[in-house]
């Protein structure tokens, strides 16, 4: 089954802000479309730069990170609107290898 995932790609970090260390400043990112045989095509590429909490009452420990952590902070960065436009398109074209989308065509039965 193709399918597509959020995937990330590096961080760039700051060795030390304020009295925090290892904080995430930057968040390189792809969507990529997982073939059947595992083979990953990038789709959409990016980088997020990231504010760090003014309190830092919300800091994740960079060993404490995950990447759905990563995921959620870009996807709140983008908002709603820009996220949903990335998601759909990846999906499109999801829809598009397996063959379930229609396509546009100039080739009319009638003109051969």
């Amino acid at each position: 089954m193709i399918s597509w995932k959020w995937k990330i790609r590096a961080l760039t970090l700051r060795p030390s802000l304020d009295a925090l260390t290892n904080v995430v400043a930057t968040v390189h990112w792809d969507i990529v479309i997982i073939e059947e045989d595992n083979t990953e095509i990038v789709v959409n590429s990016g980088y997020t730069y990231l504010t760090p909490p003014a309190d830092g009452s919300q800091f994740v420990a960079y060993e404490n990170l995950t990447e759905q952590e990563c995921i959620n902070w870009i996807k709140q960065v983008l908002g709603p609107v820009r996220t949903t436009e990335y998601e759909s398109e990846a999906e499109h074209r999801v829809l598009l290898k397996q063959g379930v989308v229609a396509q546009n065509t100039t080739t009319f039965p009638w003109s051969a």
